[in-house]
């Protein structure tokens, strides 16, 4: 037996709803619908950097105030946003044919990016030679000219000193311009999965905003985690796992032990002559107490001696901290 309803029996049940004739169950009003983030670990810059709120703050201002002098009639720099995603997503945003100039920020490990979009780097490239600053109706995706590239060099030169004076706030560091790429396939500043502070500013050269981006790999902020402000994670949210690694690793890194016997101040002069075969009187007896340095710091207090035919020392005490 069919049971699809046919065409008169859809419109009779939809006649006899709308009459009365045919009950509708009542259902409980649905809650407001709320937003939800299917990108779990992307989470919230405020929250998990409170202090970049002023880096970048100082940053915009600063910079504003250096293209202002590049170019006659000013730039008008906002921040337009700040987040913390994959790297394959930030990659998959960067239009054909943006400028993509990888910097360091010594001594922190890796390198990070800066990208200019090909709308934007025209009107950078027109204003330094006088023009209105305009882009044409169609750019066209291209390799660089020569002297584009010295263009992006001297615009990089300008975020970058910025950029580096922002962060002297938090930590000195050394925001250095290492090479422009055009290619987004080529460049690598994190794995696919690896979180990126994304860093987005909007520009204003006269012809309309236009947006540029600083892209900063998660893995080279852990080290001013603290600094920036995040809390400590508590023991249960700690890897114990990499704990444990950690404190392997130390204990079998290679340290210099070393034990002064004695120390003595003398003339360059007397120094000088020095020959084979003479002694130099140390203030110290053979039984007074040496100090033990572990890679030149004392750490303990000893005897120095013999021990089956070999020097050694006896180690008597250890340093108090101070």
């Amino acid at each position: 037996m069919d049971s699809t309803l046919s065409q008169d029996e859809v419109d009779a049940l939809l006649k006899g709803m709308k009459d009365g004739e045919v009950a509708i169950e009542e259902r409980a009003p649905r809650d407001d619908p709320r937003p939800y983030n299917l990108v779990g670990e992307e989470r919230s810059v405020g929250r998990q950097f409170p202090g970049l709120e002023v880096v970048h703050d100082r940053f915009v201002r600063s910079l504003r105030k250096s293209l202002g002098t590049v170019f006659p009639g000013g730039a008008a720099i906002e921040l337009a946003g700040v987040e913390m995603l994959r790297y394959g997503r930030f990659r998959n945003r960067i239009e054909a044919g943006a400028s993509l100039s990888l910097f360091s920020m010594v001594p922190l490990s890796g390198n990070a990016l800066l990208v200019i979009g090909p709308s934007l780097m025209f009107q950078l490239v027109d204003r330094m030679f006088g023009g209105q600053g305009r882009p044409p109706t169609t750019l066209e995706v291209r390799e660089y000219s020569p002297i584009e590239l010295q263009v992006v060099s001297r615009i990089a030169g300008v975020v970058l000193q910025d950029l580096e004076s922002a962060w002297s706030l938090v930590a000195e560091l050394a925001c250095k311009f290492v090479r422009t790429e055009v290619n987004a396939a080529i460049v690598s500043i994190a794995a696919t999965e690896d979180m990126v502070l994304a860093i987005e500013l909007q520009c204003d050269l006269g012809a309309g905003p236009t947006r540029f981006t600083l892209a900063i790999p998660a893995g080279m902020l852990e080290p001013l985690r603290t600094r920036l402000g995040e809390s400590q994670a508590t023991p249960a949210d700690a890897d114990e796992g990499w704990t444990q690694a950690l404190i392997e690793a130390i204990q079998e890194a290679d340290v210099g032990l070393s034990v002064e016997l004695g120390s003595i101040s003398m003339s360059a002069r007397d120094l000088l002559r020095l020959d084979i075969g003479d002694v130099v009187s140390l203030p110290t007896r053979g039984d007074d107490p040496v100090s033990v340095q572990i890679e030149g710091q004392r750490i303990m207090t000893g005897l120095a001696g013999t021990n089956r035919g070999n020097n050694a020392v006896r180690i008597l005490s250890f340093a108090q901290e101070t």
